[in-house]
Parts: structure tokens; C-alpha cells; sequence
């Protein structure tokens, strides 16, 4: 008796704890649901491609609901927010919500040949590659990369033994951009931007790209997250900035599981860190703020005037970062990637992007071991 009380309340204690196995519905309207691995998933989520995305213009390829090992990470990570920026004072919010064709990967398991976006054929810094099937700007425009019978819109998903990558590519007139993200088995994230031009137009002007993921972590629920700048807890809304010799990093954890997320930036974030421009647009990197309602309507990427309008050609950060407390709150994090094209050199697309680290316990639950010392007891 004393026995199968021990195993019953071992597998109670799984249950509260991990939820007793997650895994998303995607009933939402869009919503595709992806499991992979496809036997014994490790990463479970929703996706929805640009035309389909939230948020006021779109938010590019957008990912819901993601389960690992079981376990509730984030709630959606998105791009809601997508700027261009010119040197000679012109600026643009881009779409995010218009898809543009690209090179299908030439199967979906393991494929030999991966997705072919108009970033992913922009290796010219002087040359355009128009639409897909796309110009083979490495042969001097000669020839194309692909043939039209293999161009798609939407999102396309490459599954290999160690990763799997999701992808898609869309459209602001003849800028093209690029979204991606790739899960690894032990639980790492990798989002991913690409920012393309298509057809040349303006580029004889200097000028930067700011693109702003929005990431709920709701790690194991809405509540109880800690945000920590290295190993230092905050407790109030802040803005930061990247740091390439410090090498900062951000984490969001659950206070009472200790699983969380560390967010690292990678070697090309790092290129980019204030604009030349002087307006000042665009002077946040990192923001953490507590998730914002009214009248329990989202408001944070809504831009309704008055309401934490984020205005049309910066990230007005004071809007949002102001001063809640972030203490066992639920809390939205912002990572900004920028990338910068000089005047008549800079048709070669530039990729950026961080890095999602699990950190804590995301083993997933084996009734064998728990069972095992139980009756060894």
C-alpha cells in the first residue's frame, strides 16, 4: 500500500509540475500546429504565417503556444513592429502581413536542398534578384536560382535529426524580407531576420532596418516570471542596450519551477548598435516590461493613440517601459535586430538575430525511474 501511495503521489507531483504533458490545440484562426520530432515530440507549437500574423500591419512568421519536453514556454514570439530609416531623414513602418515567393525546401524531411528566400539569394552587394524563381546573381545575373514550379508563399518546414527550420518571406513594396526559426533538440531557439531589397529602389541611400521581436515567455503559466540582467534580478520595466564586450545576457524564469529561457546575442546583433542618422528613433536594444492591457485588450503593439502608441518611425521605448514592477509579474521581452546598407553596396542581405537558451529542469517526466526508486524505497 505504502507503495503505490509513494507512485501515486510521484505521479501527482509530475503533473503539477509539468503540466502533465502540454501540448497546444491551434484552434486559433491561421493556427497550423507542428510536432517534432514527429514520434515523441520534443517542440510543439502553432504557427502562423505573415498574411496570417497578429498585431496592427502583421508580424511577419509568428510562433503560439510552444511546448518543450511538455512543458509551456512562450505564449508568441512575433515581429510586430518593422522599420526602415534613412539617412536623409525619410522613414518608413514596413508591413509584415504580405507574403512574397520563395524556393521551397525539396522535401520536408531531411531535405538536400533547404528554403531559398530573396535574403538567402541576395549575395550581391551590387546586384538585384528580383522575384522568384530568383536572378543567379553569383553567375552575374545570368540564369535563375530554382524554376518557377518550385516558388511558394506562406511558411514552409524543413525537418532534419538534430533541427528543424521554419520559414517564410514577405513583402513591403520592394523590400523583401526574410523570417526564421530553427528548434534544436536540447531546447535551444534560434529566431532569425532577414532584410532584403528585391529591385534597388533607393538604394543609393544609406540607410538602417529595425526589426523589434515581441517574446511572451510564459513560462509554465502567465505568472510568477523573474527577469534577470546576467545573474541580477530586476524587479522594475527596463530598457537596455547591447554591450559586445560585456556580452550581456537576458533571462525570463518561473520563480517557482526554475525553468526559464536566456537570451544571447549573436556576432551580427552586434554589428549595429545606434543609427547615424541623429533622429534618435531607435535608441533601445532590449526592453522587459509587464504585459499591458486595458480593458482587457492588448494594447503594447496596438498603436491606439494615447494608449502606448508606439508611433509610426521609432520605437518610442517610454511608452512602454514605465516603471511597473516586472516581480513575479507577467512579462512581455523586446529584442531589437538592426542592420545597416550603405549607399550602392548594400544589396547583400544581412541576417540577424539572437539566441533562446533553456535554462533549468526540462527533462521530460519518465514514470520508469520515478517508479524504480520508489519501490526501492
Amino acid at each position: 500500500m505504502k507503495k503505490i501511495l509513494i507512485c501515486t503521489m510521484a505521479l501527482l507531483s509530475f503533473q503539477s509540475i509539468a503540466g502533465g504533458g502540454g501540448s497546444p490545440s491551434c484552434n486559433g484562426s491561421g493556427e497550423t500546429k507542428v510536432s517534432w520530432p514527429t514520434n515523441d515530440p520534443v517542440f510543439e507549437f502553432c504557427y502562423l504565417g505573415p498574411e496570417q500574423s497578429s498585431a496592427a500591419d502583421g508580424s511577419s512568421l509568428e510562433i503560439r503556444d510552444v511546448y518543450f519536453n511538455g512543458y509551456y514556454a512562450i505564449e508568441r514570439s512575433h515581429i510586430p513592429m518593422l522599420f526602415a530609416e534613412y539617412d536623409n531623414g525619410t522613414c518608413y513602418r514596413d508591413w509584415k502581413n504580405t507574403d512574397a515567393s520563395f524556393l521551397r525546401p525539396d522535401t520536408v524531411e531531411n531535405p538536400t536542398r533547404a528554403a531559398i528566400t530573396t535574403c538567402d539569394a541576395s549575395v550581391s552587394p551590387t546586384q538585384v534578384v528580383g522575384n522568384c524563381p530568383f536572378q543567379d546573381v553569383s553567375q552575374g545575373g545570368s540564369g535563375s536560382v530554382g524554376n518557377g514550379g518550385d516558388c511558394v508563399s506562406g511558411v514552409t518546414i524543413e525537418k532534419y535529426a538534430d533541427h528543424m527550420v521554419l520559414t517564410a518571406n514577405h513583402s513591403a513594396d520592394w523590400y523583401k524580407y526574410s523570417s526564421r526559426y530553427t528548434f534544436y533538440l536540447d531546447g535551444r531557439i534560434a529566431p532569425r531576420f532577414g532584410f532584403g531589397n528585391s529591385t534597388g529602389t533607393l538604394d543609393d541611400v544609406t540607410h538602417f532596418h529595425h526589426a523589434y521581436w515581441r517574446v511572451n515567455f510564459d513560462i509554465d503559466g502567465s505568472d510568477n516570471d523573474q527577469v534577470f540582467i546576467d545573474n541580477s534580478v530586476q524587479t522594475t520595466e527596463f530598457a537596455d542596450m547591447r554591450n559586445q564586450g560585456a556580452n550581456t545576457n537576458w533571462t525570463v524564469r518561473d520563480s517557482v519551477t526554475g525553468r526559464g529561457y536566456r537570451v544571447e546575442a549573436t556576432a551580427e546583433d552586434y554589428l549595429v548598435t545606434q543609427p547615424t542618422t541623429g533622429d534618435g528613433y531607435h535608441p533601445v536594444d532590449i526592453m522587459t516590461t509587464k504585459y499591458k492591457t486595458i480593458g482587457g485588450n492588448l494594447t503594447e503593439y496596438s498603436d491606439t493613440p494615447g494608449q502606448n502608441n508606439l508611433f509610426e518611425c521609432g520605437m518610442a521605448a517610454g511608452n512602454l517601459v514605465n516603471g511597473e514592477s516586472i516581480d513575479d509579474e507577467d512579462v512581455v521581452f523586446w529584442y531589437r535586430a538592426a542592420v545597416k546598407d550603405i549607399a550602392d553596396i548594400g544589396l547583400v542581405c544581412k541576417f540577424a538575430g539572437p539566441i533562446f537558451y533553456p535554462v533549468g529542469d526540462w527533462d521530460v517526466f519518465n514514470p520508469d525511474v520515478i517508479f524504480k526508486n520508489s519501490f526501492d524505497n
